[in-house]
């Protein structure tokens, strides 16, 4: 299997487990198995056909690998931020994830000039960075528990992968533990407003995962979990099982997306209409 082949199915079945779980630690669990089968599918590949030239060598570490290397790095922080997280008491609660963010922003300080140059998408350094020669700076990389290997490794692309996933996890903090302050103002929002759902519940679903897969929210880092709470509260609604819903849509013999295609023909006919 070439490496776009497996990276395309490699992102459909972490998509299914986004999907298809919504407890955090079981689907943490089994994204962390796939991110680790798909890092050894890629390693494979790399022993068995190598690199052309170090052109390809660094598209590979910074961004083929990229793909399943910070998602197994996003995954494994959530699961063991999850873990280990107070079951009671809301001081020490909220002292778990400002300590949880302390050290993802010194991490970012630590990292500060390999995150400019990445952010700014320099290439000057990509040969040095993204290449296994240059893999005598190994050491000074903490690696941690992830899958790691020098003959699978460069000097930076680990450091890389954890920059994507600790990108991805401050926003998880924040979505996922709310301030009070916005849990009232959405409360406050649903009753100055007095907006109700009157559509089905299948409608809404589809709805909110057109959304979800657009990334139309929060550039796509938010979880579906918070999308789904956010507008049953907005709406007064109460979607019920959210996945068993979706498995009806897939189920659908003919349009699965019955209610978008009655949207978008709706709203073209009334602005035809107002044009005449």
């Amino acid at each position: 299997m070439d490496i776009p082949s497996l990276t395309a199915i490699f992102q459909k079945q972490l998509q299914d487990i986004e999907s298809q779980e919504w407890d955090t630690i079981k689907r943490s669990q089994k994204a962390i198995i796939l991110c680790r089968k798909a890092l050894s599918e890629l390693k494979n590949i790399i022993r068995d056909k190598g690199f052309d030239s170090d052109d390809q060598e660094i598209e590979f570490f910074k961004v083929n690998k990229q793909i399943p290397l910070s998602n197994l790095i996003y995954y494994q922080e959530c699961y063991a931020f999850e873990a280990h997280f107070p079951k009671i008491g809301k001081k020490q609660q909220q002292k778990y994830i400002s300590k949880a963010k302390d050290n993802i922003q010194i991490f970012f300080a630590r990292h500060a000039e390999f995150i400019n140059y990445i952010e700014q998408g320099y290439d000057h350094m990509d040969t040095w960075y993204f290449t296994r020669p240059n893999n005598r700076e190994l050491q000074i990389i903490p690696i941690q528990d992830y899958s790691f290997d020098k003959d699978f490794s460069t000097p930076y692309d680990f450091l890389l992968g954890k920059l994507k996933a600790y990108k991805r996890f401050i926003n998880y903090l924040e979505i996922r533990f709310e301030n009070k302050a916005s849990r009232l103002n959405l409360e406050s929002l649903s009753e100055q407003y007095n907006l109700t759902w009157t559509s089905s519940k299948v409608a809404l679903t589809e709805l909110i995962y057109a959304l979800y897969y657009s990334r139309a929210i929060n550039h796509g880092n938010t979880d579906k979990k918070e999308i789904v709470m956010a507008f049953q509260k907005i709406f007064n609604f109460d979607l019920g099982d959210f996945y068993k819903t979706l498995s009806e849509i897939k189920s659908r013999k003919k349009s699965r997306t019955r209610f978008l295609d009655e949207l978008s023909m709706g709203f073209i006919y009334e602005m035809e209409k107002s044009e005449l």
